[in-house]
């Protein structure tokens, strides 16, 4: 590693410690890893020195992922994982079988507490496309950066799961104590994801955790209505039922805005970010055909020229091409749904839309 990464390098124990726990040896990789962190290095100088321990972290498993198939879990698998769980969601016994590759996820999510941050898609796309999209990389840096108190609150976090991961001590109550008291402290700071997983881990261990929940849904309106747990692309589980109704109620609020703010986009310019995609495969069908039942203006443009652009939409990214068939097969089902309704939405469905419907789909 010192023939490509001197010990006088600023991120060289981050890096020795990844690579230790990755058990990489492979001096291409390496190099591979120093050529896309040079891609990024002076994007991230004004960052807190945590935050760009946080990103060449990330960087440095993406490459291991992209670059060394052979010997490592793939890229799509350790994105997928990563945006699955935080590290504390590992605490709980869930009682399931896990694949050998599961297992291998959860020893490296652990021993680098990871969790998924906002400039991971950024980062990938780095490696996949070749390149870096400069602006929407440095927006999404400077608004983590500028949560300094949201990264303070995830420090206080690793310091909790430190008391459980790194000695043999009789210390349950101390470390359940600690994690309610992070929890209380930083209610209106941390992540939906890490907030979650925190409070399985205290049900876990038979803490009533319905002040916590109620307090968090009061601090966190805006960032609940813009998940959908129920059929979140990468499979994530939200366990509390109060938390689960909020965060249904609040997305219900604002999914027909934020469908037609998106569609319009897209529609008008063509153009869409990570971000959009994500939220369009999070729309369910019966969200799309609220939305459509609405009638919004220059309805037909956003459907054709929004929704249907991706029909059949290819790219070298496989998972891209998942998810783009995501968004088409949901707008088939909800124009199905309406013109399943009357003749008359059957004829418009069928002659705008260009899409037929059984006679056994008729209601």
């Amino acid at each position: 590693m010192s023939h490509v990464f001197p010990e006088e390098d600023e991120f060289f124990e981050t890096l020795l410690n990844v690579f230790q726990v990755l058990d990489i040896l492979n001096i291409r990789i390496f190099k591979k890893t120093k050529w896309a962190i040079n891609k990024i290095k002076n994007k991230i100088d004004g960052c807190v020195k945590d935050l760009q321990k946080d990103i060449i972290t990330h960087l440095a498993i993406f490459c291991w992922g992209y670059y060394n198939s052979e010997d490592s879990l793939p890229l799509g698998f350790i994105n997928r994982n990563l945006k699955g769980d935080s590290w504390f969601s590992l605490i709980p016994d869930k009682e399931k079988e896990q694949s050998e590759e599961e297992k291998r996820w959860n020893q490296i999510a652990s021993s680098l507490a990871l969790s998924t941050a906002l400039y991971d898609d950024c980062l990938i796309s780095l490696l996949e496309n070749g390149y870096l999209d400069e602006n929407e990389f440095i927006s999404t840096v400077n608004k983590v950066n500028e949560g300094v108190e949201i990264n303070n609150a995830r420090d206080r976090l690793l310091q909790v799961w430190n008391i459980y991961s790194s000695s043999f001590e009789d210390n349950k109550d101390l470390f359940v104590n600690e994690i309610e008291a992070v929890l209380k402290k930083d209610i209106d700071k941390i992540g939906i994801w890490d907030f979650s997983s925190g409070i399985d881990v205290l049900v876990e261990f038979g803490k009533d955790v319905s002040g916590l929940v109620k307090k968090y849904i009061e601090a966190n309106k805006e960032i609940l209505s813009k998940i959908n747990p129920e059929h979140h692309p990468f499979g994530r589980k939200i366990n509390n039922d109060v938390l689960l109704k909020a965060i249904k109620e609040e997305k219900k609020k604002h999914e027909n805005i934020d469908i037609d703010k998106v569609v319009t986009k897209i529609a008008e310019s063509h153009e869409w970010n990570s971000e959009d995609i994500d939220f369009l495969i999070s729309a369910t069908e019966e969200d799309i055909y609220h939305w459509m039942k609405l009638n919004p203006d220059n309805i037909v443009t956003k459907i054709q020229n929004g929704l249907q652009l991706f029909d059949n939409l290819q790219t070298s990214n496989p998972e891209d091409v998942k998810k783009f068939k995501i968004i088409s097969e949901n707008t088939k089902k909800a124009l199905k749904k309406i013109a399943s309704e009357n003749d008359f939405n059957r004829k418009r469905v069928k002659l705008i839309y260009k899409i037929e419907i059984d006679d056994q789909e008729k209601t």
